[in-house]
């Protein structure tokens, strides 16, 4: 028994003390499974601003481009931006509810997309109002173009009878 003692320091020492796979503790150097990496971020960033800033044909051809190359990611925050249509709006926003995020602080743009889908909620609130003012103020424009209309007939109505009664 005692010759089995020391022959194991010596036969791993000979093995190089490695142990075999199976045997080996399951640990994960690779960190956490982002949706997005954070290499990414930046790259993702700069096409959001690339967006906002462009022209109207021009966002449309980028969102197109990005649509062709299946960046879901990059096209939820496109189609949730500023510039969007209340329908684009809509799209975007099921699709960034949609994705598989891990929004930890070894994520950032994980973090970053979770972040912009929580501000979803109240930027639709925010639509929801100024569609509603703009309904409002296109309603009372008309009023007063129906108001100025009638005030026009009104004043052409008592300049027919200063007329006729300066004819008399």
């Amino acid at each position: 028994m005692p010759r089995n003692l020391l022959a194991a320091p010596l036969l791993l020492s000979l093995l190089g003390c490695q142990i075999p796979d199976a045997l080996q503790p399951i640990a994960s150097n690779r960190g956490p499974a982002c949706y997005v990496s954070n290499d990414a971020l930046a790259g993702l960033l700069l096409q959001q601003q690339r967006y906002l800033n462009q022209s109207d044909q021009a966002r449309r051809q980028q969102l197109a481009q990005v649509i062709k190359s299946n960046d879901k990611a990059l096209e939820a925050l496109l189609l949730t931006s500023p510039m969007a249509s209340a329908e684009q709006f809509d799209q975007g926003r099921s699709l960034l509810t949609s994705l598989p995020l891990y929004p930890s602080a070894d994520c950032t743009a994980d973090r970053y997309l979770d972040i912009q889908k929580s501000q979803l909620e109240p930027r639709q609130q925010q639509l929801t109002l100024i569609q509603q003012q703009s309904a409002r103020i296109q309603q009372q424009n008309a009023q007063i173009s129906e108001l100025k209309r009638k005030i026009e007939a009104l004043t052409d109505l008592e300049q027919e009878i200063t007329r006729q009664r300066k004819d008399l």
